[in-house]
């Protein structure tokens, strides 16, 4: 999830990649498994960056969604000891 929010994010595989501290050739590759888990491209590839597809959109707000369950989730756990 936060290879595919970060190139949402940040419109740039590359950019991301740095942002991350890992390579772009394995963050490309991280996308493709989800994409081919998913059956569709997440994002339309260009040579000055990546745009979402529209159901990559959708993918986008599900993810987002997610992570902020995880980090409610995480708050509350560390509120409990």
């Amino acid at each position: 999830m936060v290879a595919v929010l970060g190139v949402a994010i940040l419109g740039s595989f590359t950019n991301t990649a740095i942002e991350l501290g890992v390579s772009q050739p394995g963050l490309s590759r991280q996308v493709q498994r989800v994409e081919k888990v998913y059956g569709f491209e997440i994002f339309v590839r260009r040579a000055k960056g990546a745009n979402l597809t529209p159901k990559g959109q959708l993918v986008i707000e599900a993810f987002t969604e997610a992570m902020s369950a995880i980090a409610r989730s995480v708050k509350a756990a560390k509120h409990l000891s």
